[in-house]
């Protein structure tokens, strides 16, 4: 019962993962003007946009995927490494911060005044942000070999296109490197791909030991 448990955990987080960038890049198509190149996600969830609903809805749905996966995430690994608890929070904050946080409370498209909803959706950006850029890094300590080095390429790569993402928000060197919609999707994949191999590490958690440090 508790394999056939986590084993669903886990296709909950591919599937999170997997339909995060479908409802994207459906939602890109139905905004018209909308530029994927320059413009961030959070853009296809505000109020004025065609797909608000859909959005909204989805990211309802992304959250209790990705909660469920966090929990598939700690029966399965919780055993091996004693900060994997603290791995499995950074994953429940994502999965919260992202989904219902940033989710709920949209950005103010027009930017004409700084509503609440604008500032908790910011807010829970970045809280978010922060868990899924440290996830990777706490998992570091607890593979070994290959998985060690599979987590630097995803660390150092995820940092430097959040960084470029985070730059391309100031006006004067947006004219440089303005293609904040390009960095934010590009660091999103390489934490989204770690997602989906933490995901294929589940599925296999008690068909064999574990590459993990104890």
């Amino acid at each position: 019962m508790k394999k056939q448990w986590v084993t669903m955990a886990a296709i909950a987080g591919a599937l999170a993962c997997f339909m995060e960038f479908v409802i994207e890049f459906y939602a890109a198509s139905e905004n018209a003007h909308y530029n994927s190149m320059l413009q961030s996600i959070s853009y296809l969830g505000n109020p004025i946009s065609p797909t608000y609903h859909l959005i909204k809805i989805w990211n309802i749905i992304f959250a209790v995927l990705f909660v469920f996966f966090a929990f598939g995430f700690y029966n399965a690994f919780k055993k091996h490494n004693s900060i994997i608890k603290t791995a499995f929070i950074l994953l429940l904050i994502y999965g919260l911060a992202e989904g219902f946080g940033a989710g709920i409370f949209t950005m103010d498209a027009l930017k004409t005044q700084n509503t609440w909803s604008n500032l908790l959706h910011n807010v829970f950006s970045i809280v978010g942000d922060i868990a899924m850029v440290l996830f990777p890094i706490i998992m570091f300590y607890c593979f070994t070999k290959v998985e060690r080095l599979f987590t630097l390429l995803i660390s150092g790569g995820g940092i430097i296109f959040i960084a470029l993402f985070l730059l391309a928000k100031f006006e004067v060197i947006s004219q440089i490197i303005d293609y904040k919609g390009l960095w934010q999707r590009i660091f999103q994949g390489f934490y989204y791909t770690y997602f989906l191999f933490i995901a294929y590490k589940i599925s296999f958690y008690n068909k064999h030991k574990l590459n993990v440090t104890h």
